[in-house]
């Protein structure tokens, strides 16, 4: 009752919240959250909700640290977002890999272009990268379903023989001194790295309150095990984390949808991050990110959540998850 409460406290101060208030007194406790759950659905509920944010770059928490990697001009930025807001920390010279373009491979010399996580500080490396290194997460989720390969993009130092280096075997290098500055200025943990060639994939606020509005009602579809609406929100390329297709991930997912019929289910997504990610082609693709909370009785999970959504003419569809 006292987690209701607060829902409804809440949406008081947002939209529709006399009706909810009022299904409610006269429907109940069920009926008020089918209404609520409504409200997610909805894109005014999302204009209102973001009308004040800054989303040129994406939707994400708050104290996250953006890290944008212009691969053209050899720079990389770093943008501190405040609760709807963006702050310019700093703008270093870099040197990435020696060969232009999206890295497809082992070996040729291409510093990616996408959307990566920074996972672990690396030390005790050979000379040639510096004190220290801060890995990512290449490849990533999209890049392995692309079939892409290869391994060890870093942003590192310069050697500590003095050396200067002109170009990388696919990883973004800067000087020492700001290797240590920046390391002092991120968290790691809560930094995003984009890298792009040429001109960067801006977010548009329409669409990300389109994608949050269809990540609702996919998520509404699962709760309700709605399996024809939920497996409604795939694309035809779908692929798993795991390289389950489209038509093995339906055989699955309509055998537990069958079991959970009729059951109440509680799913929460929490710390939503939608961002466009990068590529080479004119696809509109965001990564959208969350941590879940998944309750259906007999079954509880608590953990973060990938989605790659992808813009077709019938609408936003997931092309890939983990």
């Amino acid at each position: 009752m006292k987690k209701l409460y607060l829902l409804l406290t809440f949406f008081t101060t947002l939209l529709y919240s006399s009706d909810i208030v009022t299904i409610y007194e006269e429907k109940g406790t069920k009926e008020a959250i089918k209404a609520m759950d409504r409200v997610l659905e909805s894109r005014e509920y999302w204009q209102k909700k973001l009308a004040n944010y800054d989303l040129r770059f994406g939707l994400y928490s708050k104290n996250r640290h953006l890290l944008i990697c212009d691969k053209s001009k050899k720079s990389l930025k770093h943008l501190l977002v405040k609760k709807n807001s963006l702050v310019t920390v700093s703008t270093m010279p870099v040197v990435t890999g020696r060969n232009g373009g999206d890295k497809e491979r082992e070996g040729d010399l291409k510093t990616p272009i996408g959307v990566y996580s920074l996972t672990k500080k690396l030390t005790n490396l050979d000379q040639f990268y510096g004190p220290f290194a801060l890995a990512t997460d290449y490849p990533n989720l999209y890049d392995k379903i692309r079939g892409k390969n290869g391994s060890g993009i870093w942003i590192h130092g310069m050697p500590l023989s003095g050396e200067k280096k002109l170009s990388t075997r696919g990883c973004i290098a800067l000087k020492n001194s700001l290797l240590k500055k920046l390391e002092h200025d991120i968290d790691f943990k809560k930094s995003v790295l984009w890298i792009y060639e040429d001109e960067p994939k801006m977010a548009d606020p329409d669409e990300i309150i389109s994608i949050l509005s269809t990540l609702y009602r996919w998520r509404n579809s699962w709760k309700n095990s709605d399996f024809e609406r939920y497996i409604s929100f795939y694309d035809d390329t779908f692929v798993r984390y795991d390289g389950k297709k489209l038509d093995s991930f339906k055989r699955v997912k309509k055998s537990i949808f069958s079991r959970k019929k009729g059951k109440d289910i509680e799913i929460v997504f929490q710390n939503i991050e939608v961002v466009p990610y990068q590529t080479t082609d004119d696809k509109k693709l965001y990564r959208v990110t969350f941590f879940e909370k998944y309750d259906s009785g007999d079954y509880r999970f608590n953990g973060d959540k990938e989605l790659y959504f992808l813009k077709r003419p019938d609408g936003w569809k997931i092309i890939a998850e983990k």
